[in-house]
Order: C-alpha cells, then sequence, then structure tokens
C-alpha cells in the first residue's frame, strides 16, 4: 500500500492458491493484482486490475471497481463490477468458468447504535448461466452485547453443477441470528 502526493493510493496484492477435487486435475493459482483508490469529491473510487497466473491453464485477465457515494447524512451507496476466474474449485478452474458481476449495495448507520448494509449481485457466466444473489444484515449493539439478523439468498437460471461444476442451485436461502459479546 503506497500513499501518492496527490492523495490516491496504489495497492498491490498477491498470494498462492490451491484447488484440489477427487478426481479432477489439481489447480495452482498465482494472483497478482494492482489497485487505485482515490476520492473526488464526495465520490470514492477504487479499481483493481490484475492477472491469475495458473499452473496448468492460461493466464487470465481479471478486474473490479467499486464507487460509494454518501447520498444521505449516514447514508453510503455502492455500485460494484467485477470480471474474474470463477474460483470455486478444480472443476470450474479446469471448465475456465468465467464470472461477471454488477450491482449495488447500501450502508445505513440508523442512529449510533444500529446499522443495516445490503448487497445485490446480477451475476453472468461464460457458459451461459447467471445468478442472483443478495445479502442483508441488521444490526444493534446493546452496550457490550449486539444482536444481528441475516438474510442471504441465491438464485441461478440454471443448475451447472453436472457440466460446469459449480453449485447452482434455483433457489436458495439462508437466514440466521447472532448474539455477540465483545
Amino acid at each position: 500500500r503506497w500513499l501518492c502526493a496527490d492523495g490516491s493510493v496504489l495497492l498491490m496484492k498477491t498470494g498462492y492458491n490451491s484447488f484440489d477435487l477427487k478426481g479432477i486435475t489439481s489447480v495452482r493459482n498465482i494472483p497478482l493484482q494492482m489497485g487505485w483508490e482515490q476520492k473526488l469529491g464526495s465520490v470514492n473510487l477504487l479499481m483493481n486490475l490484475g492477472i491469475d497466473a495458473f499452473d496448468s491453464l492460461p493466464t487470465t485477465v481479471n478486474f473490479d471497481a467499486t464507487a460509494s457515494l454518501p447520498i444521505l447524512p449516514g447514508v453510503t451507496i455502492f455500485g460494484f463490477i467485477e470480471q474474474k476466474p470463477y474460483k470455486f474449485n478444480a472443476a470450474t478452474l479446469n471448465n475456465q468458468i468465467a464470472t461477471r458481476r454488477f450491482g449495488p449495495n447500501i450502508y445505513w448507520q440508523i442512529d449510533p447504535s444500529t446499522s443495516f448494509f445490503s448487497v445485490y449481485r446480477w451475476g453472468n457466466y461464460n457458459d451461459n448461466n447467471n445468478e442472483q444473489q443478495s445479502f442483508s444484515r441488521l444490526e444493534r449493539k446493546l452496550g457490550e452485547f449486539s444482536l444481528a439478523a441475516n438474510l442471504f439468498t441465491w438464485a441461478y437460471d440454471r443448475n451447472a453443477q453436472p457440466t460446469s461444476g459449480y453449485f447452482s442451485p434455483p433457489d436458495f436461502l439462508v437466514y440466521n441470528g447472532e448474539l455477540a459479546w465483545e
């Protein structure tokens, strides 16, 4: 992470990933991503561009961008877009599945102790499948304790598990509550 004279920030990320699945050729991955973060007026921008190098697959390009804008006191909206290989497992990588996703987020600090966060993503896969995801969280802090409710939904146009190798339910719902103590 490097701070530039104009206030922008340059970022670099790398790592090592290993994908193993019984009966499927294993895949090793080294991602390398460069990023740029800048505040333009009241808009915060974050853009990343990188490559994914694989031991047995072609190198691919990935990118993502996020813009956030406070629209009211305590309320911020975000726009998000990404393109990358779908690193779900060795099967999706060997099948060279890639995804493009975009959508909005919202964060609302309702009062000093209560917040709401919500994300919606629409995704398009290079195997002609589409997905919709949403996640929402409502949290209330009560002194040393906090109480939260989470809701996650996920839906695909078709089940691509047999051909492409990834979990792709027509309807998937997870909800839970949390009680935390700090």
